[in-house]
């Protein structure tokens, strides 16, 4: 038996079972005093090398986050866990985490957070309203009419009333910047006065 499968047998058993196991396995598969001091020889080597190398480490799986996900393809030591959120959401905290040693994997568990509107987003929306903004319609007054040439920033509103009645009020209102009509809305009011064509006889 070379050196080296002399000293793989004993990393071998040592990983298995108690050292006095590894011994007694020596002495009953006739190993013989060479094989005893070969390990002797490599027990350091052994401890500090070989028998950690053989331990296998899981950190087990890990938990989707709420609104989120984590991708993994392995738990084993040094495996990566990759974080994200769904749309509309943010990830706070740690977005890798890694299988360590110790079995635990690193970091926190982190959560995705619903995204809010910033002030910029609210100074967006004010503007749009603004540019596209529209005054509406108007009514027509009793007993008169109004006549509008659009209803968008810088459009007329013209006032006129039936015959007998006389508008009080404004006769003409523009449409302004902020969405609305300018002054208010006249009546068309009854004329005291009232005139009659009476032929002569």
């Amino acid at each position: 038996m070379s050196e080296a499968e002399a000293v793989a047998v004993v990393a071998l058993f040592a990983a298995m079972s108690h050292l006095n196991a590894v011994l007694y396995a020596l002495l009953s598969n006739n190993l013989g005093k060479g094989a005893l001091l070969l390990y002797a020889q490599y027990k350091e080597q052994l401890h500090n090398d070989i028998i950690p190398s053989l331990i296998v480490v899981d950190c087990g799986p890990l938990d989707n986050p709420q609104n989120g996900f984590v991708r993994l393809f392995s738990t084993l030591q040094g495996a990566t866990a990759t974080y994200t959120c769904q749309p509309g959401f943010d990830l706070i905290g740690n977005r890798l985490r890694t299988c360590q040693a110790n079995g635990q994997w690193s970091g926190q568990d982190p959560i995705c957070r619903r995204q809010s509107m910033t002030t910029n987003d609210y100074k967006v929306t004010y503007y749009v309203i603004i540019l596209v903004g529209s005054c509406g319609q108007l009514p027509n007054p009793p007993n008169g009419d109004v006549t509008l040439t659009g209803t968008t920033e810088g459009s007329l509103a013209v006032y006129t009333c039936r015959r007998g009645f006389t508008l009080v009020g404004n006769r003409q209102r523009s449409c302004q910047a902020n969405g609305q009509w300018s002054g208010n809305q006249p009546i068309c009011r009854r004329s005291e006065l009232q005139y009659c064509s009476c032929k002569m006889k």
